[in-house]
């Protein structure tokens, strides 16, 4: 009894203390102790992301991202984080392109790809940009790419 109630303070002192935590935890849906099925749980969770976007910081968004059980899901929600912190300015190339690594469809890879080349908040240099349009899943991609690392990079 004694051991719940210190465990139950604990928790209310980070959460008061730490309302970023409280937001990510709202987010965790666990899977064995809900009577949801794998796509409601998805739909909850991306609700969440939606719901908390303000005070999340891009790693707690990846994070439940992570947690997306559906892959077109969690490249929906990853998409979804990034896109937050491009509209926050928080959001380095680096960070951006080491994220790019992470996905698992070409098509929102590239997507990805374009994104951190527009809207990083410190852009890339020249060489940094050739390098992640070499990286573009789609020979097209590529090239238009390329075309804008040397077009708006001079």
């Amino acid at each position: 009894m004694e051991r719940s109630i210190l465990y139950f303070g604990l928790l209310l002192c980070l959460l008061i203390a730490k309302p970023t935590l409280a937001a990510n935890a709202n987010c965790l849906v666990r899977t064995q102790d809900s009577d949801l099925a794998i796509d409601q749980r998805d739909d909850v969770r991306f609700k969440c992301l939606r719901k908390e976007a303000k005070i999340q910081t891009l790693s707690q968004c990846l994070k439940t991202a992570q947690r997306m059980e559906y892959s077109f899901n969690r490249e929906n929600a990853r998409m979804h984080c990034l896109s937050v912190a491009a509209n926050k300015k928080k959001l380095s190339f680096k960070t951006c392109q080491k994220i790019t690594k992470q996905l698992e469809f070409a098509d929102t890879a590239d997507e990805i790809r374009w994104l951190c080349l527009k809207q990083a908040t410190k852009a890339p240099t020249r060489k940094q940009c050739l390098s992640l349009a070499s990286e573009m899943e789609y020979p097209s991609n590529s090239d238009r790419a390329e075309q804008f690392c040397r077009i708006e990079l001079k």
